[in-house]
């Protein structure tokens, strides 16, 4: 008990030395809007299943040992009630010992000193949104993730996300890291990652042990500058983004298998109410298959999108998609349950058909799949040597440092 009491109080001190370091973006802040920042679905949705697999151990456990970090109702404060500005070269918080700041040491002092970082508040995130992804953005104005925006030159440049491990008070996970294309090349990223490392580590006392991002393995730098700061790297191969041509949908195996071409109850997404759409996420939500949130269910596109009723209005299958960007639609949400595995085929074919009739030749889908049996199914469902991208796995164990910080 006198541990636990000991390392509390470590960290309300750290609290305390935290809020005279980092203050909360300034309104008038011009914010780089160059490229649209973009969300991969593959890893949003691997992100979402591994959330609930924890969920679903923590309840078998009998909600025994650790917490969820989140209904513990701790975090939502990470980095409020900041007051004074501070410079992310500041040696007096430099507890993380990564390669990468032996790099960004040797950055020019005038392009270091010109940067400046703060706190994204929840209620700023509408303002930093140029430079978050909808997930983080939405996880920052609901307190769940914290996020620091970097300065430079007057101009919010790179943005950095983060929120704690489902089920871990001491892991964290990397949501979103970006920096305007014209301001790369400058060490602003590894800035973001230190200054965000170095306030976990404050936050949790000096217990943080673990950080984990996800990512595709074409993003653009991520990959080599995970390794620069020391993370592990790792291939997920069940964790992975099919990407094909609308047009070639219509030569595909899946619009060749013979099915009904008008099953009773399949029904497009803006042929339902708003009380059969609120019936279709609760349903999904007991199957535990809510990857969507209700939200996001009313955005996707409701002429693509296709659900298939059983008996009694019960939801036997459904295929959700919506625009990803500009010619990308995206398949967000795929369900079937478990005794109607037949209804697969019906909702696949109606949404590839209305993808034929209503998109532009030139325009591209994106399946994202987190299961063996979902990529199997593409893989059967696909033309030959479709595209696919695997998701990356990084983590950075600090576990072996964890005594260098107890000192802080």
């Amino acid at each position: 008990m006198s541990g636990s009491i000991a390392i509390d109080r470590r960290k309300t001190e750290h609290r305390e030395i935290r809020r005279e370091r980092l203050a909360a973006l300034p309104e008038n802040v011009l914010v780089a809007e160059e490229t649209a920042v973009r969300e991969d679905q593959m890893v949003r949705k691997e992100r979402k299943r591994r959330e609930k697999e924890a969920k679903r151990e923590y309840q078998e456990r009998g909600k025994q040992g650790r917490l969820l970090f989140l209904e513990e109702g701790r975090g939502l404060d990470m980095f409020q009630n900041h007051i004074a500005l501070k410079q992310w070269d500041d040696t007096k918080t430099k507890h993380i010992d990564l390669p990468l700041r032996n790099l960004l040491a040797k950055q020019a002092p005038d392009k270091r000193f010109a940067l400046k970082l703060f706190t994204i508040l929840p209620e700023q995130a509408e303002q930093g949104k140029p430079l978050l992804s909808r997930e983080a953005a939405d996880l920052v104005s609901q307190g769940q993730a914290f996020s620091l925006c970097a300065v430079e030159d007057g101009e919010a440049c790179g943005a950095i996300c983060a929120k704690f491990s489902e089920g871990w008070q001491d892991a964290v996970e990397l949501i979103h890291l970006y920096v305007a294309p014209s301001h790369r090349q400058r060490g602003i990223g590894g800035a973001l990652l230190l200054e965000l490392l170095d306030e976990l580590t404050d936050f949790t006392g000096g217990e943080l042990c673990r950080v984990e991002a996800m990512f595709s393995e074409t993003a653009e730098g991520m990959m080599e500058f995970l390794q620069a700061a020391g993370f592990s790297l790792e291939t997920e191969e069940t964790a992975c983004a099919w990407r094909i041509p609308v047009a070639a949908l219509a030569d595909a195996p899946l619009l060749q298998r013979k099915t009904a071409s008008h099953p009773q109850g399949l029904f497009s997404l803006e042929s339902l109410d708003i009380h059969q759409r609120k019936q279709l996420y609760h349903n999904l939500k007991r199957y535990d298959a809510d990857y969507l949130s209700m939200e996001e269910l009313e955005h996707a596109h409701p002429k693509l999108s296709y659900v298939l009723l059983g008996a009694g209005n019960s939801l036997d299958a459904c295929s959700i998609l919506d625009m990803q960007e500009e010619g990308v639609y995206c398949l967000r949400q795929f369900f079937c349950t478990p005794h109607h595995t037949t209804a697969t085929l019906p909702v696949l074919q109606a949404s590839a058909r209305a993808l034929l009739t209503f998109c532009p030749g030139e325009a591209v889908l994106e399946i994202p799949t987190v299961t063996e049996p979902a990529a199997q199914l593409a893989h059967r469902l696909l033309p030959k040597g479709t595209a696919c991208r695997h998701m990356m796995c990084a983590v950075l164990n600090l576990h072996e440092s964890r005594e260098l910080f107890r000192g802080f």
